[in-house]
């Protein structure tokens, strides 16, 4: 899940951070030790350049991680940053309607915040009657 309070980190960022810097290994030394150009890795370093799957394999193996860590932060921070401007609501199967009888649906299962009324514009009765039914299914 991505985080929404912040701004996932680069994995060039935690490549610095988290690998080289507390080795004391250089650009240099890790691109002559993974047998890539400097500016590869200076580039991953900065974040002007993603973590590709053969990067990741490399990464892995040259700091006995797993590539699907390195592809894991680059898919995570490529995510964040493409995250569309609008939400959309969730696509119901045809013919439903999206009302008091769908609460447990919409809200999820009871004892994980699934006790919220939610309702229509609808007439009174009718409401009080559906989010009675609703809670009922939802917290009973």
């Amino acid at each position: 899940m991505i985080p929404s309070h912040r701004t996932p980190t680069h994995p060039g960022e935690v490549l610095q951070e988290e690998f080289l810097t507390p080795l004391g290994v250089t650009q240099v030394a890790l691109a002559e030790h993974i047998r890539v150009s400097v500016q590869r890795v200076n580039e991953l370093v900065r974040g002007k350049r993603g973590v590709t799957p053969d990067t990741a394999w490399l990464l892995a193996q040259a700091f006995d991680t797993t590539p699907e860590f390195w592809l894991n932060l680059q898919a995570t921070f490529d995510l964040a940053q493409s995250r569309p401007p609008r939400a959309v609501r969730r696509l119901r199967k045809a013919g439903q309607r999206d009302g008091p009888a769908n609460a447990r649906e919409r809200d999820g299962p009871a004892g994980h915040g699934a006790c919220k009324l939610r309702t229509r514009r609808a007439r009174p009765a009718r409401a009080l009657r559906g989010a009675l039914g609703a809670l009922e299914m939802l917290c009973g």
